[in-house]
């Protein structure tokens, strides 16, 4: 009798955790619906690290929040290649170099506008101040 009432309780405590556990399993799986995100977050981040957005996202043309990531990285990637040339050996020729630090002031005064609309957009974090 007593084998008996400690199996029925195994049995009323196993059956819900067993119900539980495969309710978790059903709620992380895929159920067939693989959509990427195509929210305008995602599809910023996706033009940051000059990325495709995916076919099944649907969006308008010309695509905002895309065009501005895509706009944010070329103006990191010029100062790079522009700060890599001026910082390279053999040094340009005077006229050359001239010609690449308007190239690189141009992107440097560009970089803090595009910057600060991407976060009021909300799609880059708040900018940090410096410590006094």
């Amino acid at each position: 009798m007593n084998r008996t009432r400690f199996h029925a309780a195994c049995l009323r405590t196993a059956i819900p955790i067993v119900g539980l556990v495969v309710l978790a399993g059903c709620a992380s799986s895929p159920s067939g619906n693989d959509a990427p995100d195509c929210s305008d977050p995602a599809r910023f981040r996706l033009g940051l690290e000059g990325a495709p957005v995916p076919a099944a996202c649907s969006v308008p043309a010309p695509d905002e929040a895309y065009g501005l990531g895509e706009m944010i990285r070329e103006r990191r990637a010029t100062i790079e290649r522009v700060s890599a040339r001026l910082d390279a050996e053999p040094a340009p020729d005077p006229q050359t170099a001239v010609q690449l630090r308007q190239q690189r002031i141009r992107a440097q005064g560009e970089l803090p506008d595009l910057e600060a609309l991407a976060r009021l957009e909300g799609w880059l974090p708040p900018a940090t101040l410096p410590d006094r």
